[in-house]
């Protein structure tokens, strides 16, 4: 099948090659409508949120890309999707928009992508898979394809090792031979291990490709993970996944960090280092929100070099709290740029805490007493660095 975005011939310089693959609708678990049913299902049900979120993701980076805010513009981008009814009912356009996400078209697309990888140790690689996961040890992943569970293959044939994966993009041994030295893969599936594996001998995942003696692994190859060895990945049923909504959050602000003095790109960016603390930061809150718990862990180096830029410093998230309470009818709250010139006033202060969206950098908050309190008070006037992702200020007016 064609890619669905394809830019070599016109691209003058190295490129970003994308990889992504989402998996609701599962041919042999229960619900298929297929007749046909897996011996061994694990307890997986079907999926209504996974194959739209990665269809999302190729939607963000796109948009990303057209607004030239990547570090590297899209080369090429292969995209698998086996989209539930109810995702298709709420996104029309994905119906019949790509091959469905079997292992036989995840191992070609693997094959192709890896391809794409080779034309320049400049370019850079993201993979992103959504769908049904399992673990069988410590620190394994397996991805379930849409075909996982065939009565007629053993139990994970139609299924992809993440460590398979990783290991095939490693640095060829021909110093002369050229792959991406820039990798990153994202893998939004549960970690949940089965009693099916202490019941069994080791079962096997067939490999995607025979993985040749690599040279010196010199990849920044980063693995952000949705969830934690022996958890689950949650998803808001017909929307998207818990995980990609704090991905998106981090891209969209809350990752943002500012250049470095002396740097010739003066943008703020987002960089893997910065993306850790900020999807973490934002799966808590997205997780509290559907009154789940979810943790998310990573795996490889995590770089400060940008892999989006941001057209200008995205705002903080300032929460400002005055105590005690029984002063609040009394002050009025002002705001002033590093320079003490007035930005905003509050008064009466309602909502209390007063929350703020403010550029980083230096401000002043000043708790200003009106007259004739009923008692006295101290007022509160200070400047502070305010940085993303958040900032928490707690304005003490002390009788």
């Amino acid at each position: 099948m064609p890619l669905i975005l394809d830019r070599r011939d016109t691209l003058t310089g190295p490129g970003l090659h994308l990889f992504i693959a989402g998996v609701s609708a599962y041919e042999f678990l229960p619900g298929s409508g297929s007749g046909v049913q897996a011996e061994k299902t694990f307890g997986l049900k079907q999926l209504t949120a996974t194959a739209a979120t990665a269809w999302l993701v190729w939607k963000k980076l796109e948009a990303l890309d057209a607004a030239k805010r990547l570090r590297l513009p899209l080369a090429t981008v292969h995209l698998l999707l086996s989209p539930s009814a109810t995702e298709v009912a709420k996104h029309p356009e994905l119906e019949g928009l790509t091959p469905r996400c079997t292992r036989r078209n995840f191992s070609r697309d693997a094959k192709a992508w890896r391809t794409c990888a080779t034309a320049s140790n400049d370019d850079a690689t993201l993979f992103y898979f959504a769908g049904h996961g399992v673990q069988r040890r410590q620190q394994d992943a397996v991805l379930l394809m849409d075909d996982f569970g065939d009565p007629d293959e053993a139990s994970l044939t139609n299924c992809v090792d993440v460590h398979d994966l990783f290991n095939g993009m490693a640095p060829p041994q021909d110093v002369a031979a050229s792959i991406a030295r820039r990798q990153m893969y994202f893998v939004d599936a549960c970690r949940m291990p089965s009693g099916e594996f202490q019941q069994n001998e080791w079962m096997r995942v067939p490999s995607l490709w025979d993985v040749g003696l690599s040279g010196v692994d010199d990849r920044v190859a980063p693995k952000f993970y949705a969830t934690i060895p022996g958890a689950s990945a949650f998803a808001v049923g017909g929307e998207q996944t818990l995980f990609s909504f704090a991905l998106f959050e981090a891209l969209d602000r809350l990752a943002a960090t500012g250049p470095k003095a002396g740097e010739a790109e003066q943008r703020w960016r987002v960089t893997a280092a910065s993306l850790r603390p900020a999807v973490e930061q934002a799966l808590a809150k997205v997780a509290d929100q559907h009154r789940g718990e979810q943790q998310f862990t990573t795996d490889g180096a995590l770089d400060d070099q940008p892999i989006a830029f941001y057209d200008k410093p995205p705002d903080v998230d300032v929460v400002v709290t005055i105590e005690p309470e029984t002063a609040l009818p009394f002050c009025e709250l002002d705001v002033l740029t590093a320079r003490n010139k007035p930005h905003s006033s509050l008064a009466p202060i309602a909502p209390h805490p007063v929350k703020l969206q403010l550029a980083p950098g230096v401000w002043g908050f000043r708790a200003r007493i009106k007259e004739n309190p009923p008692q006295p008070f101290e007022e509160f006037f200070e400047f502070v660095k305010v940085e993303l992702p958040s900032f928490p200020l707690v304005a003490k007016v002390k009788p």
